[in-house]
């Protein structure tokens, strides 16, 4: 009886020992992932908690933005540090915390790493539940960074319009320039591109494009200039010049909207510009696609944003 004793303690210790080995106090978690993304964007939705409804895989929120359930785990920014956030990651079963930080490699790639410990624990079947919880906070982690990643890699999530990179088609405008004291209504505007037009028509002159307007506010005036893509150079006036644009590369994004959308959009491609350090030899336009003096509703207009860019 007392050899069946001795081999019931050595099993019970075996097991004792396998589960210590195999299933230790804390389990550890690391993932790195590579985001094509501007470093300064990627900034701006992960260390900023409240960007995260944005990129969030779960559909329900915490109101107050301050918890972001998904699946059986809670996450919340703990503190905030210059280059990443420390992440309290909770289940039913205790929590873990965490620490993302983000590691610039150039100006369109950033890397992101998140990594965490759990609790220390000592009891056995502690040990063993906190394994299995860990293996599938490995699984929920990854498919938030995983949401993460994808929607840091498209530009109309992060800065709500596509942008596309393109050449400069027409380099040949002929342009004309007003002044006004409020943003230039449709009829104002309109009544510019119409002088624009008999001027080309007195000079056999063609469009080769949409008409475009720029305006910009200067103190209490608006600076506004209408001009037209035309298939040949004429002769420069008081009232219309001549502007050729240089070949180089140019961003286009497309809008629904009038110049409010449009304006909005020069701002989104600023943002845009400036994550990427890109730098601008010209002004920004408006491509008027829809003609607006023979579609009234603005929701239906349809415009094209320009930035010429180095």
């Amino acid at each position: 009886m007392s050899k069946l004793l001795l081999w019931g303690f050595i099993f019970v210790a075996a097991i004792s020992a396998g589960i210590y080995f195999l299933f230790p106090a804390k389990v550890h978690f690391r993932k790195t992932m590579y985001v094509e993304a501007a470093p300064n964007s990627a900034a701006r939705f992960v260390l900023d908690q409240k960007a995260w409804n944005q990129w969030w895989p779960a559909s329900t929120i915490n109101k107050n933005d301050s918890i972001f359930p998904y699946k059986n785990f809670e996450y919340a920014v703990n503190w905030k540090m210059i280059s990443g956030d420390s992440v309290l990651i909770k289940s039913k079963d205790g929590y873990v915390r965490s620490l993302i930080n983000l590691l610039p490699i150039n100006k369109d790639s950033v890397g992101i790493q998140w990594e965490g410990e759990s609790q220390a624990e000592t009891n056995f079947l502690k040990r063993i539940q906190n394994y299995f919880t860990q293996k599938e906070l490995q699984n929920n982690s990854a498919e938030v960074f995983t949401a993460l990643k994808n929607f840091l890699e498209k530009d109309d999530k992060v800065y709500g319009i596509k942008i596309e990179h393109k050449m400069v088609v027409d380099t040949l405008l002929l342009s004309t320039k007003k002044i006004f004291k409020t943003y230039p209504s449709t009829e104002q505007v309109y009544e510019m591109v119409n002088d624009l037009k008999k001027y080309m028509s007195s000079n056999a002159v063609l469009p080769t494009n949409p008409p475009m307007l720029h305006v910009v506010q200067d103190s209490s005036v608006f600076k506004t200039m209408v001009a037209i893509p035309i298939n040949k150079e004429i002769k420069n006036t008081d009232r219309f010049v001549i502007k050729k644009m240089v070949a180089g590369k140019i961003l286009i994004s497309q809008i629904d909207g009038g110049s409010a959308s449009a304006e909005a959009a020069i701002k989104k491609i600023e943002l845009y510009m400036d994550d990427y350090h890109l730098l601008s030899p010209a002004i920004s336009y408006q491509s008027l696609i829809t003609d607006r003096t023979q579609e009234k509703d603005s929701s239906k207009w349809v415009t094209k944003v320009y930035y010429p860019i180095m």
